[in-house]
């Protein structure tokens, strides 16, 4: 829905929680996946095209989200089996569409990490931003700053997720009392 309406996705997302009802547990795998599919778009239509006979920008809007949506749970999540990542992603498409995701997610688990990227020797840029899930010409730019493998540092660093961290207000309370 945030492409269609232009929204940010985190309005568009709050939205459809608070209408939708979504707590606990399907709500944090919610925020998941949306959150990762959108930061993680150009390794997944990249990989999508490298697994099916139709380019990503050729697919209806919503099919083109859940083939993300389905190599997302399969490539970066780890608490969901992949037979079942495959058959939700299956059961939410149209049904004229569903043999097409089933398709391109099975060639996924079948050929999984083995999916070849861009040559890194060849398309230095290519081969970073389709790793990295980062435009070409910030790769570029990142590369031109700081070398290339310090900016491949810092890209790589972009895809953890940050360690928690508490601060605690000390106008209220002490470090200790907080402990």
């Amino acid at each position: 829905e945030s492409e269609r309406s232009e929204k940010y996705i985190s309005i568009a997302l709050d939205a459809f929680i608070s209408s939708h009802s979504v707590t606990g547990e399907d709500r944090a795998l919610l925020c998941a996946l949306v959150y990762g599919v959108t930061e993680r778009r150009l390794t997944l239509d990249y990989m999508a095209d490298a697994l099916s006979s139709r380019p990503m920008e050729t697919l209806d809007g919503t099919v083109r989200n859940l083939v993300r949506m389905g190599l997302y749970q399969l490539r970066y999540l780890d608490r969901i089996p992949a037979h079942a990542a495959v058959s939700e992603t299956v059961s939410l498409a149209p049904r004229r569409a569903r043999g097409f995701v089933n398709a391109v997610l099975r060639e996924y688990t079948r050929r999984g990490d083995d999916l070849p990227f861009p040559d890194k020797a060849s398309d230095p840029y290519r081969c970073l931003s389709v790793t990295y899930s980062i435009p070409v010409p910030l790769c570029k730019k990142l590369c031109e700053i700081f070398g290339m493998e310090r900016a491949e540092s810092i890209m790589e660093a972009f895809g953890h997720a940050p360690p928690v961290t508490l601060r605690v207000n000390t106008l209220k309370i002490s470090p200790e009392e907080f402990a």
